[in-house]
């Protein structure tokens, strides 16, 4: 006999392929997607409230809950976001659950297409930070985990934070590479190259490893993707070990 939270998530499955069924019959329409978005959103709340084996109230503390756990995913170590961003979609922080219950779908477009410019953003930053040697005789200091960040103010700190995690990256590839020399120096199949080769080095290869990497998220974490990872969220928040898998 199927547990109840196997029950679970043989409905949310099940919905998730109708859903996706229905959206390629009918076309993308932005309304038709939003309306198929939010009876998705309406019904998988229904069954975690109705079917889920040890339900958590779907209310404004969940609601808090789901807004944070979002946002963390899209942007963990805070270099996507400003601010400003966080601050305007602070009015939907309490208003999911309401969502969830069949209000209008508002929260995750929202915060989709902020991410969606961000990323366009960054990707000219790197470009550009990425084209010039870096100054490695300043000393400086950068923080990678997001926990203990907060949101950058500005565009120009938020470019800042980046120019420092990429010199980190760069640094770190520059000094292999010189590590890499010292240790092959006098073989003959070796080609030494000066410092000034191998920070250019360093910094294609930074270069290439954020072009794949923002290259993927565009590709492949599309709007449909970024919802799904949205109702994982929420399904994730009622249990750690309950997913949706569309």
């Amino acid at each position: 006999m199927k547990s109840r939270k196997g029950l679970v998530l043989t409905a949310l499955v099940l919905f998730g392929s109708l859903f996706i069924a229905f959206r390629s019959i009918y076309g993308t329409n932005s309304n038709e997607k939003i309306a198929q978005q939010q009876k998705l959103l309406s019904t998988v709340g229904a069954l975690l409230e109705q079917q889920h084996y040890s339900p958590k109230k779907i209310n404004d503390d969940f609601s808090k809950k789901i807004f944070n756990a979002y946002l963390d995913q899209l942007d963990g170590d805070k270099s996507i976001f400003i601010a400003s961003d966080i601050n305007g979609l602070k009015k939907f922080e309490t208003s999911i659950d309401d969502e969830i219950h069949g209000s209008g779908i508002q929260f995750q477009p929202a915060v989709s297409a902020i991410y969606e410019k961000r990323v366009a953003e960054t990707m000219t930053y790197y470009k550009d930070i990425l084209s010039k040697p870096f100054d490695y005789t300043i000393n400086e200091s950068v923080q990678l985990d997001g926990e203990k960040l907060s949101y950058t103010n500005s565009e120009a700190e938020r470019k800042d934070r980046w120019r420092k995690k990429l010199k980190y990256y760069a640094l770190e590839r520059y000094v292999d590479l010189q590590e890499e020399r010292e240790k092959n120096k006098g073989k003959d199949s070796f080609k030494v190259l000066p410092d000034d080769s191998l920070e250019l080095n360093a910094r294609t290869s930074v270069l290439k490893m954020m072009d794949r990497t923002f290259n993927r998220i565009k590709t492949t974490f599309t709007e449909d993707q970024r919802f799904n990872a949205f109702i994982n969220v929420i399904t994730n928040s009622m249990d750690p070990h309950t997913d949706y898998y569309p």
